[in-house]
């Protein structure tokens, strides 16, 4: 006899395991592409990586350089004590 709390807890581990296996399965399946493509077909994914890899760095650099500190530290428990 399982005892959950109302479905929540597996409904979201059913969710977790589901995003897992999409991934996973992505992961795969880009993975036997690659291996199993042609010649010509492996230059232009690689091609396509890097640009993605590019826009990738770049983006992330830019959402570093917007998050810049105010010069206040607060913690996590301060915040949680306030609401």
């Amino acid at each position: 006899m399982a005892i959950t709390d109302g479905g929540r807890s597996s409904s979201a581990n059913s969710a977790s395991i589901f995003v897992g296996g999409f991934i996973l399965g992505g992961i795969i399946v880009g993975t036997l592409g690659c291996v199993y493509a042609p010649q010509k077909t492996r230059k232009i994914l690689t091609e396509k990586i890097a640009q993605l890899n590019s826009a990738i760095d770049d983006v992330s650099s830019q959402l570093r350089a917007d998050d810049e500190p105010n010069g206040v530290a607060v913690k996590s428990d301060e915040v949680e004590s306030n609401i």
